[in-house]
């Protein structure tokens, strides 16, 4: 069609003096107004980081709001990358606690962050129920592995499962312990052999294991059954702005962070998606999961199958349908800053097709150019020959 289309230059020279600015001060407003209404109670937060560029997240636990995100670079800890996520969380925590009423934080399990110094300004810290129910997993695996505790194998499963039901139910470690104890004793039943009602050897690892100090002191962070699975699902949102296959400065990914924030935030408290006569709309998603055979022990691949209600979609104009919502129209700071963002993402995306497509693909015809984009090795060489 020949039409034009701005250099590379001219994109990063738009990007970098009219669009960060603009999105780190409207980040301000829409965190401080954020920050404002937090003030009325305590609250518990769950902390995460994303790999890339070690972007510390926290997140209100009960209105699912991203109210911190902070980007820590290599440069800043003396290019130790171990000492990002402790930098990180340090920050977090410390602008956190000079902000609002904190209570309790939920993190993973990082060795750097566990042994946290908030304890004695009265922050509860406690760990993702996933990040223990997979360490619990992985050690009665290697236990199963060694000569004559494969019986540990079969009760994998059932074991974690009722960890799981003993963190959800017990409110102290002596009510967890007591819940325990009932699944050793059934265990016991079944693994107890010999004349002499010897422990066997596979019952003995199971106790060293699951009776471990180290496991034990770690225990009663587990017994608010807390998780981060809605912040990995923003660190995930965020790969709609700042992809992993791309480089970035860090002011830009910066500001890209913040955009993913403010769209996720605007959108985060949209109703189900409902029918005509007024029932949710479900989506049942199958999938098959090859990893997890490893602790499960199952001979073929695991298929899962979850089901959660669909959402409305998203909308960013100005005819934002706030009786259906029942949200207030965004700002025009809003759709600016998210034209801004939908902008540099297509932009970015065709400068790259541009710098790496061959001379002799603008011959071939329209559909052997998607072909092209869209296919793989074999069709790129398909239509190499027949265009080239």
């Amino acid at each position: 069609m020949n039409l034009g289309i701005v250099a590379k230059s001219t994109f990063f020279a738009v990007q970098d003096s009219y669009c960060l600015d603009p999105i780190k001060e409207f980040w301000q407003e829409n965190r401080s107004a954020i920050i404002d209404r937090l003030h009325a109670k305590d609250h518990v937060v769950a902390i995460g980081h994303c790999a890339q560029y070690c972007t510390y997240t926290t997140m209100d636990y009960e209105s699912r709001d991203i109210i911190n995100i902070t980007t820590v670079d290599k440069r800043e800890t003396n290019r130790n990358s171990v000492a990002m996520e402790k930098e990180g969380f340090t920050r977090t925590m410390d602008q956190l606690l000079s902000e609002i009423p904190l209570k309790e934080m939920c993190t993973d399990a990082h060795v750097q962050i566990k042994r946290g110094r908030y304890g004695d300004r009265g922050v509860i810290h406690t760990l993702d129920m996933w990040h223990g129910a997979k360490s619990l997993a992985k050690k009665l695996h290697a236990a199963g592995q060694v000569k004559g505790q494969t019986e540990i194998l079969p009760w994998l499963k059932d074991i974690v499962n009722h960890f799981w039901f003993c963190c959800k139910e017990a409110q102290n470690m002596e009510r967890f312990m007591v819940c325990t104890l009932k699944l050793f004793l059934s265990i016991y039943i079944k693994l107890m052999i010999g004349p002499r009602h010897n422990y066997s050897p596979a019952y003995m690892a199971l106790v060293g294991v699951v009776l471990n100090k180290k496991w034990l002191k770690d225990v009663p962070k587990f017994l608010n059954f807390r998780t981060t699975s809605d912040l990995e699902t923003f660190h995930n949102h965020i790969l709609m702005y700042a992809g992993k296959r791309f480089a970035f400065s860090p002011p830009v990914y910066e500001a890209r962070t913040l955009l993913a924030a403010l769209d996720y935030n605007h959108h985060n408290s949209r109703p189900p998606m409902l029918t005509k006569e007024g029932n949710r709309v479900y989506v049942i998603l199958c999938y098959s999961v090859f990893f997890l055979c490893k602790y499960y022990l199952y001979d073929m691949r695991c298929l899962f199958c979850c089901c959660f209600p669909l959402r409305y979609q998203k909308i960013y104009n100005k005819k934002f349908q706030a009786e259906e919502f029942q949200m207030c129209c965004p700002t025009n700071a809003v759709l600016w800053a998210l034209l801004a963002a939908l902008l540099l993402h297509f932009s970015w995306h065709f400068l790259t097709f541009l710098t790496c497509a061959p001379p002799w693909l603008s011959t071939c015809s329209s559909s052997r150019r998607l072909s092209w984009i869209s296919g793989g090795e074999d069709v790129k060489q398909d239509t190499w020959e027949a265009c080239g």
